[in-house]
């Protein structure tokens, strides 16, 4: 399999986490420990953002100098394309359930919402977070770090100083995060926005760019030391450890940092994929959901509130079913699929090539 194989496969299984946690959450009777992997599925966000740093940092070891410009123009057509889509997509879905007498959908579209979506800043404002786009706040901080990512990129070299960074962040934003939360003293309001802001988001991009230079430096040795045997045996035990993790139902301040216990595992797990690319984790579905996973994480939403709407309104729904739960996630998730398959052939690919072309007339001026 080709080198970047497994960075798909990886983004593959992060999909297929979120997309089954929003499944989860509109089963709330499931046994509990079945409830408790499936609603932390949404760690694969992390996981987006462990490879998405990585992949990064992969990128740059080709260019030869570190182009500001042409790296925003990039980033920007990466995800603004599909983003844009999706705000005019779930406007216009807003506004049809509003012409069937939902007063309420209309709600959260004010100018201030508009903007702070359009301009990636979600992450900001606890009232832009959950606004306009689902799921929006992971795209606001891949954005704060595609700020922040040129003056790492110049501070850190090697592996000494990439691990120096990230347990300097969790020993700095880890309480930092703490304080606010008590200072906003679990206001129902604020319950989750010290979760989901870039100061605790930001060890698991660190986390990314550690990934990346303990495998340029270890890789090779890995290889040397464990044959496919053991690899194998190290990442069915990484991923028993994952689960059994997931299967907690984590309370309090473990709300809140559950995600840095799973970003290391993660890190261990993707190593030492990126080694021995096992076909249980890398193969063709799951890299091909990969390629086309960005689209599927914007639109899964629709279809999880589409069809537990149908459902409930054929009055079949059972909240504690495993098998409903089971027949709603495959449709689900083959809906999602064949929608990003377009989304992803005529809106995504478009988008990165305009960038790449930009990017280029930006680098030989």
């Amino acid at each position: 399999m080709k080198k970047i194989e497994y960075l798909d496969a990886l983004r593959g299984l992060a999909i297929l986490g979120v997309i089954t946690t929003h499944v989860t959450v509109s089963f709330p009777e499931l046994n509990p420990i079945i409830e408790n992997i499936g609603r932390n599925g949404n760690r694969g966000v992390q996981l987006f953002f462990l490879v998405s740093a990585f992949t990064l940092m992969l990128s740059y070891e080709k260019r030869e100098t570190f182009d500001l410009k042409g790296f925003y123009i990039r980033r920007f057509f990466r995800i603004a394309p599909a983003f844009y889509a999706a705000f005019i997509f779930y406007l216009s879905f807003n506004l049809f359930k509003y012409l069937l007498g939902m007063s309420n959908a209309l709600n959260t579209y004010n100018l201030s919402n508009i903007i702070g979506t359009i301009s990636f800043m979600n992450v900001l404002r606890m009232e832009w977070l959950f606004s306009l786009v689902p799921g929006g706040w992971s795209i606001s901080n891949e954005v704060m770090f595609y700020l922040l990512l040129p003056f790492i990129y110049k501070f850190i070299k090697n592996s000494k100083t990439a691990i120096i960074l990230f347990i300097s962040s969790v020993i700095i934003l880890v309480p930092y995060t703490l304080l606010s939360i008590i200072e906003y003293n679990f206001k129902s309001s604020y319950y989750m926005y010290f979760f989901y802001w870039f100061p605790n988001q930001l060890p698991i991009f660190l986390l990314g760019i550690v990934l990346y230079f303990v495998s340029k430096k270890y890789k090779s040795k890995f290889k040397e030391k464990f044959n496919l045997t053991y690899a194998n045996i190290i990442l069915y035990f990484i991923t028993t450890l994952i689960i059994l993790f997931a299967s907690i139902h984590f309370i309090s301040y473990f709300t809140y940092f559950n995600h840095l216990i799973f970003g290391i595992l993660f890190s261990i797990f993707a190593f030492v994929l990126s080694i021995y690319n096992n076909k249980i984790f890398v193969n063709k579905f799951t890299i091909f959901i990969g390629k086309i996973s960005f689209s599927m994480y914007l639109i899964h939403f629709f279809f999880v509130e589409v069809f537990l709407t149908l459902i409930k309104k054929f009055d079949i729904f059972e909240a504690s079913s495993f098998i409903q739960f089971l027949l709603f996630w495959i449709i689900t998730l083959l809906s999602t699929i064949l929608l990003s398959i377009i989304s992803h052939k005529y809106i995504e690919v478009p988008g990165i090539n305009i960038g790449r072309k930009l990017s280029n007339k930006t680098y030989k001026k």
